[in-house]
């Protein structure tokens, strides 16, 4: 994700991202928020802290339009880690986490959709990569 990010000219961020009508940043940062909070959930769930009020899912949110290279990178890389640190070894428990188009995972198997979803918004800035560069 960082590769593909870092390799988009500036003036693509502001371009179409290819995801409703939002653009490259704001497509980039529902990725990068999808995979902080989704695996998040499924740490919550393996750790044993499941709130009593429980997160709801909004599918489709789109993320800052003036998101910077480094903002949404950063952000992403570290919770990411902390998320898959915590669900280590219990990647077979149930995650009561219910989102409307997926309904329920294990909790490995957030962060295996966490790398799904990254690669369905890497082919969108591969083709809009290529098209920035002409």
């Amino acid at each position: 994700m960082a590769a593909a990010l870092r390799a988009l000219p500036d003036s693509a961020l502001r371009m179409p991202g290819g995801e409703a009508d939002w653009n490259v940043a704001e497509t980039f940062a529902h990725a990068t928020a999808a995979r902080r909070w989704l695996p998040r959930a499924a740490a919550l769930a393996a750790a044993g802290e499941w709130p009593a009020e429980p997160p709801v899912v909004q599918p489709g949110i789109p993320g800052r339009a003036d998101a910077t290279r480094d903002a949404l990178l950063e952000k992403s890389r570290r919770s990411m880690a902390e998320s898959a640190a915590r669900i280590a070894g219990h990647e077979a428990d149930p995650c009561p986490l219910d989102h409307p188009l997926i309904g329920h995972l294990r909790c490995g198997e957030w962060l295996l959709w966490a790398g799904v979803h990254d690669l369905m918004h890497l082919e969108q800035l591969d083709r809009i990569g290529k098209a920035a560069r002409g």
